[in-house]
């Protein structure tokens, strides 16, 4: 997850599903929200209910 500028593209976009493509299970989106929260001191763009809801399907 070392790639910041894909993190940051991600979240200016507010798409949730986007994030759902670098995610290969639970704990890879987990360290990517947490990525994303530490380095972007803004939570509004990330929707977690949602991306817990497509992660699901």
């Amino acid at each position: 997850m070392g790639n910041s500028s894909i993190l940051a593209e991600m979240g200016t976009r507010n798409s949730c599903r986007s994030y759902l493509l670098f995610c290969k299970n639970w704990m890879e989106l987990f360290i990517l929200y947490k990525t994303i929260h530490s380095s972007v001191q803004n939570n509004s763009f990330f929707c977690t209910e949602e991306l817990i809801v497509l992660y699901r399907e």
